[in-house]
């Protein structure tokens, strides 16, 4: 019992074999499936054996996304058993965000959006030798990332800790091996986070990555509870009082007399619209804090930018990245180029986003945000002028 499924295991429970059965007709009949179902039931295996031998038997690949990293080894281990007994003949592949597949030694530190424009940087430039020693600039692996391929897929199965590991320790990048890994014929089951799935940009340049397509895809979401929380973070961005001060630091450290002064005029007019914007006051006695919110109207900061610093809005950003640029060629981050991504993002769109100032007064920090709400209707008194 359980074979057709690709269920590894000797004894099968009934509530897993209704949820096998429930999950092969789902595919079949090519719909969606939400489970609601407890800890302990064996939803990973029961979920990713019928999709494999789905996916196996009609040429398609399986993309299983999780917000956990604990989560990405039970679905390795859940795989390389069905491997183990089956051998069915596919692929696997565990993907983590490209900073924690980084070879580069002190990365792990950075924003993420800070490690995007150095990694962008040192590809661009040839500088990284793992990246160098893995794909050539036609995008294909190397001679020695080849052989490193042929030994990892015989390996079956690996961890991304067991990937990164022998990344660093054989000079490659582990994110583009991760990436050849999954590419090929044969069926393919990629491992990865929410973000890989449900970020716009990120998906599109994901799938080309693996060089899959969505519409060959089944696509399997673990905590799906999870996913409003998730995919508002990834549509957000937020801009400190921690970064703003750094970046001023910054600009000031490198001789940058006028981005000093630029950045100490955002600062200043963050904090103004800050304090008289505020819509509500949270006080929290227990922990004798403080938040003070209020939503912020996105023409009227760009306007107040353009005039305290006599700089067109769009020119603004050009200059601040190009500053940044210059910065990175000496350094792994910039806050620099934080800010000028927060400014950037906050042109944005009205419909699904709102723009917050935030100020938290024991400390008299703030943090002013560009956040995607989770739904309209449950935003619906907040009105967005």
């Amino acid at each position: 019992m359980g074979d057709e499924y690709f269920f590894p295991f000797e004894t099968v429970r009934e509530e897993q074999d209704r949820m096998l059965a429930d999950v092969a007709d789902c595919l079949q009949k090519r719909q969606h499936m939400l489970v609601h179902a407890p800890t302990g039931l064996g939803k990973t295996i029961s979920t990713l054996g019928p999709a494999l031998k789905y996916a196996v038997d009609n040429g398609l690949s399986i993309v299983f996304v999780t917000p956990r990293h604990t989560q990405h080894k039970i679905a390795i281990d859940t795989l390389r058993d069905i491997k183990r007994k089956f051998d069915p003949g596919f692929n696997a592949v565990d993907f983590l965000g490209k900073k924690h597949m980084c070879s580069v030694d002190g990365v792990e530190t950075m924003h993420s959006g800070i490690f995007a424009d150095f990694c962008g940087k040192q590809i661009e430039e040839r500088k990284c030798a793992f990246y160098a020693q893995t794909k050539k600039s036609e995008g294909v692996p190397t001679v020695e990332a080849e052989a490193a391929l042929a030994e990892l897929s015989s390996g079956g199965p690996l961890h991304s800790e067991e990937l990164i590991r022998y990344g660093k320790e054989n000079g490659f990048c582990s994110y583009e091996l991760a990436g050849f890994l999954a590419r090929g014929k044969k069926p393919t089951v990629v491992i990865a986070d929410y973000f890989h799935v449900m970020h716009p940009s990120i998906r599109e340049r994901f799938f080309k990555r693996i060089d899959k397509d969505l519409g060959n895809t089944i696509i399997v979401i673990d905590e799906g509870h999870n996913v409003p929380d998730r995919v508002r973070d990834l549509m957000s961005i937020n801009l400190s009082s921690f970064v703003i001060n750094s970046a001023v630091k910054e600009a000031r450290q490198f001789g940058y007399r006028e981005t000093e002064n630029y950045l100490s005029a955002i600062k200043e007019i963050i904090e103004i619209l800050a304090n008289k914007t505020v819509m509500n006051i949270v006080n929290d006695k227990k922990n004798r804090r403080f938040s003070l919110e209020g939503l912020v109207e996105r023409d009227r900061f760009i306007e107040l930018v353009e005039l305290k610093t006599q700089c067109e809005y769009s020119q603004l950003i050009k200059d601040l990245d190009f500053i940044a640029e210059e910065i990175l060629e000496e350094r792994k981050q910039s806050f620099i180029a934080s800010v000028s991504r927060f400014l950037d993002a906050w042109k944005g769109d009205d419909f699904g986003f709102v723009r917050i100032m935030k100020v938290k007064s024991r400390n008299k920090d703030f943090a002013s945000s560009y956040n995607g709400l989770s739904s309209i209707q449950e935003n619906k008194d907040v009105k967005i002028e």
